[in-house]
């Protein structure tokens, strides 16, 4: 059995959606508190970023 028990999130990214599933074709940040992430999401939290650079990075972090 593995030592690790727990999951830590590192970046939220999210997509916005209409009732029809349809996207406004952006990726966005969650930049608001991970621990009362449970009580929902306020819009006012979420960032838009690049989704190619945001995904590069992220995959660039993993290597180091």
């Amino acid at each position: 059995m593995s030592k690790f028990k727990f999951v830590g999130v590192h970046t939220l990214h999210f997509q916005l959606m209409d009732e029809d599933g349809n996207t406004d074709g952006k990726l966005y940040e969650y930049t608001g508190d991970h621990s009362s992430f449970a009580d929902g999401i306020d819009p006012e939290e979420l960032k838009e970023v690049d989704a190619y650079t945001s995904l590069m990075e992220q995959g660039e972090k993993n290597h180091e």
